[in-house]
């Protein structure tokens, strides 16, 4: 594939866009049996953004739900022991509160996988 065609669909009386759309995450039998199901796709689709997985991507994705991808994962080094809590001052972050965490606490925290979005670039 050489090319995405990305486009908003456009608020219109014209029911054709959404019905485009909609055959691309539901079976045209899901949204088809009648006008007020039509209806209800239409108002919840209308302006939103629809990302559908198919082939393999969609095949990744199911092993990403059922966390079958872990083992690509690293474990999150840092050992915590403290609960620090803070407020946001007038220009910066003021630290309100230290506590120490209890045991149970710390192994739920400690030695869990990191994800993408706790890795600081």
């Amino acid at each position: 594939m050489t090319q995405v065609d990305i486009r908003r669909i456009k608020h219109t009386d014209n029911k054709k866009e959404i019905s485009e759309i909609a055959k691309y995450s539901a079976k045209n039998s899901d949204y088809l049996q009648d006008e007020t199901v039509f209806d209800t796709f239409y108002n919840t689709l209308s302006g939103k953004r629809l990302i559908v997985y198919s082939g393999r991507f969609k095949d990744a994705n199911t092993l990403y739900e059922t966390k079958e991808l872990d083992h690509y994962k690293d474990i999150d080094p840092i050992y915590y022991i403290y609960q620090i809590f803070y407020h946001w001052g007038k220009t910066d972050y003021i630290e309100t509160e230290r506590k120490l965490m209890n045991q149970d606490m710390q192994k739920e925290i400690n030695q869990t996988l990191l994800d993408e979005s706790d890795i600081e670039e």
